[in-house]
């Protein structure tokens, strides 16, 4: 959000809070509203002007079709482990992860992070697709770090000031920039944004 706020208008809807004018937010109730909340809230960002969207696709959502339809321009693959399984979200692993890749099969380019569970069968999955790897085994990746900054390599090279402090968050982080990069964002957008962060 507060790197394609630099110069595009941003909506988002995530686990944490929602802003569909970019100025005013609020607590989301799920990560991915339901189907008729999430096509009435996205009608409301366009109303307000709102050029793109970042949205938090639960894997739940792909389970209970609250996205069906969809195509996203740019999916981010954070990680994958052992959890939402139970009897009301996923019955099994295997489900949970199918559900979770959906994400890659919908979007049109996609960024994985290469230092996740499974890497080597999301990364075969996503060979003929456009996109983007970043972690410690992959071209885009934090060379240097400290507290609250860090060296990035790739296509993001240069040094970063960020907020937030811990490795996943710089990581994190490399994956913002890189998907921003493929929305039209400039390295100096990017830079503003996660020194934002």
């Amino acid at each position: 959000f507060n790197i394609l706020k630099q110069s595009h208008k941003p909506a988002m809807l995530s686990t944490m809070n929602t802003t569909l004018d970019g100025k005013t937010f609020f607590k989301s109730n799920l990560t991915t509203p339901e189907s008729l909340d999430l096509f009435r809230m996205m009608a409301e960002a366009v109303s307000n002007g709102m050029t793109h969207l970042i949205m938090e696709v639960s894997s739940q959502a792909y389970l209970t079709k609250r996205v069906y339809g969809l195509t996203f321009d740019v999916g981010v693959f954070l990680n994958i482990s052992p959890d939402h399984i139970g009897p009301i979200e996923h019955p099994t692993f295997e489900d949970y992860f199918y559900h979770k890749r959906l994400l890659l099969k919908n979007s049109r380019a996609v960024i994985v992070n290469s230092g996740m569970n499974h890497f080597d069968f999301v990364a075969e999955e996503v060979a003929d697709k456009d996109h983007d790897f970043y972690g410690k085994d992959s071209e885009n990746t934090v060379k240097h770090s400290s507290g609250f900054s860090f060296k990035a390599k790739g296509k993001l090279a240069g040094d970063y000031d960020i907020q937030l402090i811990g490795d996943f968050n710089q990581d994190n982080a490399m994956a913002a920039g890189l998907a921003c990069l493929r929305l039209g964002a400039s390295l100096e957008d990017i830079k503003k944004g996660i020194a934002q962060t």
